[in-house]
């Protein structure tokens, strides 16, 4: 079970986006607001019923009330069903203490369905007497519970099912046809196999026309065209393939673009330079209003590099399991990383707009400490080690804020 969670501030938007066109079937299959049934209810009439208690509390309400938990089921194994669901949202809401069983106060919450594979949880975080529910340990308990849930329903398809295995052949079948692999022949010919027609009309226009003859179909470079010409077209051809979701086996002596590109200060490990730029721009960050702006780089809810590394873990997840159906422990790793960096995510919600209200440094204090912190030693001024040594740095401004004079200190 992979869950992923948001937080927000009104019951009626959060519900808006998971049905946003109102009314009709809202997928209700379990919930308590503590208000009678909740069949036949619609959407707006749920999110009134829920943030009762949130208008109920006033100021005393979290500023983001409204949580939301999405939990997906895995793509190998069937789908629950609304009886099963049930069970796993309440189990999810007892594991982070947002709603007990049949608790007269616990929170106001509903487990809705809009596809398959998954089930929207829509609670509340304050409880009927009005007192907030703490949500500091939040995520991770939601994420350790679906792990637990997560594992014990697999095991009771110790095999999978016939209708995962068969999806696993379909999904190999259609991988051999988005894989693409350029070479140079003994001949000296450039050739490209492999792919399915949008692969042929990309390497057509890229300059690889087709071919067909007694070597067999394949695209195939032009024999006179110069060296220059084919490393443009070789180029052409990979970045498009590539951007087309393609797996492009490219032969290395035919990579250029690898060979000539730029290392950097971190060699091939372009995403850790970059990282490694945030973090110098959050050392000069001046105020809060800085910080907040770098760290959104970092925490950026769609486009954050947290966001990205989880994607790409769960992606290597999927990849292991796809490569060899036994690795399901280091499939699992994967996953559990994944979901950490999730949780990590769901704890930094809503630090942009606390570090904005972060007060500055005095002004008269910033420019000297400022200007203190830039001062060059000697030795770096000349080019040179210090070779341990102290030399008095120069140009220093003296300190003039409250608490220094410039007038010697005396006992």
């Amino acid at each position: 079970m992979i869950p992923s969670m948001k937080r927000g501030q009104r019951s009626d938007d959060v519900l808006a986006g998971l049905f946003p066109y109102g009314g009709g079937e809202v997928g209700l299959i379990d919930g308590d607001c503590h208000s009678g049934p909740l069949v036949d209810r619609s959407v707006s009439q749920l999110a009134q019923l829920l943030h009762t208690t949130v208008e109920r509390a006033g100021a005393e309400a979290p500023e983001e009330p409204v949580w939301l938990c999405t939990i997906e089921s895995a793509v190998d194994l069937p789908d629950p069903g609304d009886t099963e669901w049930s069970r796993i949202a309440r189990q999810v809401l007892a594991a982070t203490k947002v709603a007990a069983a049949d608790g007269p106060n616990s929170c106001r919450w509903v487990a809705l369905r809009s596809g398959p594979r998954q089930v929207h949880i829509v609670a509340t975080l304050v409880r009927e007497d009005g007192t907030p529910v703490p949500s500091h340990n939040l995520s991770a308990a939601a994420f350790n519970a679906c792990q637990r849930i997560g594992n014990q329903y697999r095991a009771t398809f110790p095999n999978g099912t016939a209708a995962s295995r068969e999806a696993k052949r379909i999904a190999a079948a259609a991988a051999d046809h988005r894989k693409v692999t350029i070479t140079r022949e003994p001949s000296g010919s450039v050739v490209a196999r492999g792919g399915d027609s949008l692969a042929v009309c990309l390497l057509d226009h890229a300059g690889f026309p087709y071919v067909n003859d007694w070597h067999g179909p394949r695209h195939r470079l032009p024999a006179g065209m110069p060296p220059e010409e084919q490393a443009v077209a070789i180029s052409d051809a990979t970045r498009m393939l590539r951007a087309a979701r393609y797996q492009v086996d490219l032969d290395p002596v035919l990579d250029a673009g690898e060979s000539t590109a730029p290392t950097g200060v971190l060699g091939p490990y372009r995403a850790g330079a970059e990282l490694l730029a945030v973090t110098d721009r959050i050392g000069e960050a001046g105020t809060g209003h800085d910080l907040a702006h770098v760290l959104d780089h970092l925490l950026h809810p769609e486009h954050g590099a947290l966001e990205r590394l989880r994607e790409a873990l769960e992606a290597a997840s999927e990849k292991v399991s796809d490569l060899d159906d036994e690795a399901f422990t280091l499939a699992d790793r994967l996953t559990v990383a994944a979901e950490f960096v999730g949780a990590a995510e769901g704890e930094l919600v809503g630090i942009r707009s606390e570090l904005e209200q972060m007060s500055s440094p005095e002004p008269s204090l910033r420019p000297v400490a400022h200007a203190a912190a830039l001062v060059k030693s000697p030795a770096a001024a000349e080019g040179r080690p210090s070779h341990g040594t102290a030399s008095a740095p120069q140009n220093v401004p003296p300190l003039t804020g409250p608490g220094h004079t410039s007038a010697p200190r005396t006992r």
